[in-house]
C-alpha cells in the first residue's frame, strides 16, 4: 500500500474494463483461512491501469494502481510503503525481499499463509539476453537458487512487492510481473521478472493527481 487509499499492484492482475465493484482488499492479511489481528478489507472503488499496457508476454508497462472506498488504518498489521526515489540508485545483485501467497512449489497449491523469499537483482542486458531482448528499463529482474533450485516468486504471487532496505527504510522497488516458479531445476529462463517502479513513478504521480483533483 502506498498510503490510506491506494494500493500498487500489477495490471496483469486484471481483466480488460474489469469492474472494481468485484475486487477487495485485504490488508494486514497473513493467514488467507482465518481473520488476522489488524485485518481488514476494504472495497475498491477504482482501477487504474497503465494505459500502455497491453496483457501478453512480456508484459511491458506492468502496473495498476487501486483506489480504495475507505481509508485504511496505520497500525501493526497495517504499514504503508515508499516507492524508491528517482535518486536512489539499487546496485547489481542487491538483497531484495519478494512476497506473497503463491505456490509453495512448481505443482503446488497456494500458500495460507503470507510467504517471503530474498532475492538479488540482475543485471538487465544479462537477464534480457534470457528473454531474447523482449523486456525495457521499465522492467527488471531478481532471482536466487538453493539447492540447485529456484527461488522466488511463483503463480499467484503477480502483483505483489519486491522491497529493498536501505539506511533502516524499506522501499517498493518493483512488482512482480512473470517469470520463473519456486522448485524449478536453475535454467537460463528462471528468474523473477519485475515492473521498475523507479521508472514508472511519472505515471503513477499523475494518476495520483488525478485520483486527487489535480490535472494528469
Amino acid at each position: 500500500m502506498l498510503g490510506q487509499h491506494i494500493v500498487l499492484t500489477a495490471a496483469h492482475c486484471f481483466r480488460p474494463n474489469e469492474s472494481p465493484d468485484r475486487i477487495t482488499i485485504a490488508a494486514g492479511d497473513y493467514n488467507l483461512v482465518k481473520k488476522d489481528d489488524g485485518e481488514v478489507r476494504i472495497k475498491v472503488c477504482a482501477i487504474y491501469p497503465h494505459p500502455e499496457f497491453i496483457n501478453k508476454y512480456p508484459f511491458h508497462h506492468d502496473i495498476a494502481l487501486l483506489m480504495l472506498c475507505e481509508e485504511v488504518v496505520r497500525n501493526p498489521s497495517v504499514q504503508f510503503v515508499s516507492l524508491q526515489p528517482k535518486s536512489m540508485s539499487l546496485p547489481i545483485s542487491s538483497n531484495v525481499t519478494v512476497a506473497g501467497w503463491g505456490r509453495v512449489q512448481l505443482d503446488g497449491r497456494p500458500s495460507k499463509i503470507l510467504k517471503k523469499a530474498h532475492l538479488k537483482t540482475i543485471e538487465l542486458s544479462s537477464c534480457n539476453n534470457k528473454y531474447y531482448g523482449s523486456l525495457t528499463a521499465n522492467q527488471f529482474c531478481a532471482g536466487s537458487t538453493k539447492n540447485g533450485n529456484y527461488v522466488g516468486s511463483c503463480r499467484g504471487d503477480s502483483g505483489g512487492p519486491l522491497t529493498y532496505q536501505t539506511r533502516g527504510k524499506t522501499y517498493q522497488v518493483g512488482v512482480v510481473s512473470f517469470g520463473g516458479c519456486v522448485g524449478e531445476i536453475d535454467k537460463k529462463n528462471v528468474t523473477n521478472v519485475l515492473t521498475n517502479t523507479k521508472t514508472q513513478c511519472n505515471r503513477v504521480q499523475k494518476i495520483l493527481k488525478l485520483i486527487f483533483g489535480g490535472k494528469p
